[in-house]
């Protein structure tokens, strides 16, 4: 079989078919990155200023009498009275302290928490209006436990974002495969578009001689 070269008529369409596919592919790949329901990497002035927090909270719970649990549920209550930002705290193995303290119940802090476990490396993560972060390693100087921060969120997605993503808070489960099922079946169609179109260059061909 002889493959198209880029001069012909054929072998341009094909080309062009390829390119465009390309392009769609990355402005779904980019929307995808600037969608913050897209778990991601807290930006770094984010994460000086959640690890100043963790690290005051750090310095109170030395301080302060009593057990680790009881603490900092303290700690926690202290923070929902100030509004704007709340606090979570789970254990190093992922067991969460003191569920009734959290906006919106445990399923979606858990969900969180199951996906961004390493305190070196906190992650942030759109859930409707409540991006949480973290987590960020604090102890008493006993014990160790593992904080992630909420906080309401009132910026809109880039516009593109909106557009290519779908609007479940889960889109980004999905996303991928979304992305593999256009290139697969773009790639199936192909060859078949790549033969018709060779057909027709080459009856245009045809018909001017």
């Amino acid at each position: 079989m002889k493959l198209p070269t880029i001069k012909s008529l054929y072998g341009r369409i094909f080309a062009i078919f390829w390119l465009t596919l390309l392009l769609v592919l990355i402005a779904v790949l980019a929307a995808q990155q600037a969608d913050p329901r897209q778990q991601h990497e807290l930006p770094l002035s984010s994460k000086v200023k959640l690890q100043k927090v963790a690290d005051n909270i750090s310095d109170r719970l030395i301080k302060m009498p009593g057990g680790l649990s009881d603490n900092l549920e303290k700690v926690q209550k202290s923070f929902s009275e100030r509004g704007g930002m709340k606090v979570y705290f789970t254990n190093l193995e992922g067991e969460v302290f003191n569920q009734r303290h959290h906006h919106g119940g445990s399923r979606t802090l858990k969900n969180f928490t199951s996906i961004s476990d390493d305190p070196e490396n906190p992650q942030q993560r759109l859930y409707g209006r409540w991006m949480l972060a973290g987590p960020f390693l604090i102890d008493d100087g006993y014990s160790e436990a593992l904080m992630y921060v909420g906080r309401m969120w009132r910026e809109a997605p880039p516009f593109y974002a909106q557009i290519w993503i779908n609007r479940s808070s889960f889109a980004g489960d999905y996303g991928g495969q979304h992305a593999a099922a256009l290139v697969a079946c773009l790639g199936i169609k192909s060859p078949g578009q790549t033969h018709a179109s060779g057909g027709r260059a080459r009856g245009g061909r045809a018909l001017g001689h």
